[in-house]
């Protein structure tokens, strides 16, 4: 650091300590979600007084210092500068700001999953940045995610959609060591995986507690069509006895689903599966046969294409039982279509639908559609024998 610039003076706020928590919320309610404060710089502390760092350049600033004078006791005071080591920007948008031209801001990535020690990104909007500075732009933007994620160390871009029978994605490495696996924490559970040879997202976070958190009748019989690398199966026998059989088609998503039922201490059972599910409905399966109108609840976390699987789930559900069904549809009558195609996709396998327990919108799936997730009680109208 610069000692000149070390010994400089700025602006800073000084409040009684006891009058912080109160200061904070005033900023949050009148400070229009600008940055009053400098992020570069440390709160300084004198005796009984809080000394925050100003923003002199906040057109929010002035009106904002009017209030508080109103509330509280404070004083704008000049101090030399004591910088932090690591500056505090809340967001990426706050951080930009001070590197970036105006015009350019409007080409920062909306949101980023953080998966273990990995980021993936995506510059849905780079055409707005000149050619010759997409790199530069694309360099600043992950330098300062590694800076605020201190545990990052591996950073992709998204160089493709979701394809293919495995649902896999191309990422391009931005920076840090091309190492794509990784190991991941959610709600409670550890989940081991690679993020570019099995798909996993980790925005169906909230999706799977609120699954893993339903009531659940001791000792049920549970299949997961699209189990991945295990994150619903394993959270929801993290809380229940239940038995699930967990499938994926992709046998690296298999591996690492074996590896997660050891890696989390389990109240149910996990029994994991290398099949692609449509063999369980025919004659030689040996599976299929042993689990034929036996199962309580099935999970088709396989939103693109769960209804070309409904034959699977009518052929596996007892004679009543719950289905967890999620799709794609567009708006503004994505839930409403999710239902209609849930009803006429059980009728055309030999169930009907007896009850929807819950519908909702789990994200927006893209600027026309949603992610839909059905939880419904259905029937199956096959008579055995």
């Amino acid at each position: 650091m610069n000692n000149n610039r070390e010994r400089e003076t700025s602006s800073y706020l000084k409040i009684l300590k006891a009058d912080g928590e109160k200061f904070l919320k005033l900023m949050r309610q009148h400070a229009r979600g600008k940055s009053i404060l400098d992020p570069t710089r440390k709160v300084l502390r004198e005796e009984n007084h809080l000394l925050f760092p100003l923003k002199n350049d906040s057109p929010v600033l002035p009106l904002f210092l009017q209030k508080l004078e109103k509330a509280m006791l404070c004083q704008v005071v000049k101090r030399e500068n004591v910088f932090a080591d690591r500056p505090q920007f809340r967001t990426l948008k706050e951080a930009m700001e001070q590197v970036f031209p105006v015009p350019y801001m409007e080409s920062l990535p909306r949101s980023y999953d953080i998966i273990g020690s990995i980021i993936i990104i995506e510059f849905d909007r780079i055409e707005n940045i000149a050619p010759r500075d997409r790199e530069w732009f694309k360099q600043e933007v992950t330098k300062f995610l590694i800076q605020k994620h201190g545990k990052v160390e591996t950073v992709y871009e998204k160089a493709g959609k979701v394809e293919g029978t495995y649902r896999l994605r191309n990422l391009n490495l931005l920076l840090g060591k091309d190492a794509s696996e990784t190991l991941y924490k959610e709600n409670g559970c550890f989940f081991k995986l690679d993020v570019k040879k099995t798909y996993f997202n980790p925005r169906l976070n909230h999706e799977r507690k609120r699954i893993a958190s339903l009531p659940y009748k001791r000792n049920e019989l549970i299949v997961d069509l699209f189990a991945g690398v295990g994150p619903f199966s394993i959270q929801i026998a993290k809380n229940h006895e239940v038995t699930i059989h967990a499938f994926d088609i992709n046998p690296v998503a298999h591996d690492y689903l074996k590896q997660n039922i050891q890696l989390n201490s389990l109240k149910g059972t996990v029994i994991p599966h290398h099949l692609n599910v449509k063999e369980l409905i025919l004659r030689k399966s040996s599976l299929g046969t042993a689990l034929y109108h036996k199962i309580d609840r099935i999970l088709m976390n396989l939103p693109e294409k769960s209804l070309e699987f409904m034959d699977v789930a009518c052929f596996l559900i007892k004679k009543e039982g719950i289905i967890h069904d999620y799709q794609i549809c567009e708006r503004p009558h994505s839930v409403q279509e999710a239902i209609e195609n849930l009803k006429i996709a059980l009728v055309r396998n030999g169930c009907s639908l007896k009850k929807i327990l819950n519908s909702r919108i789990v994200k927006h799936y893209s600027p026309k559609a949603d992610l839909i997730a059905i939880d419904a009680s259905i029937k199956s109208t096959i008579q055995d024998g």
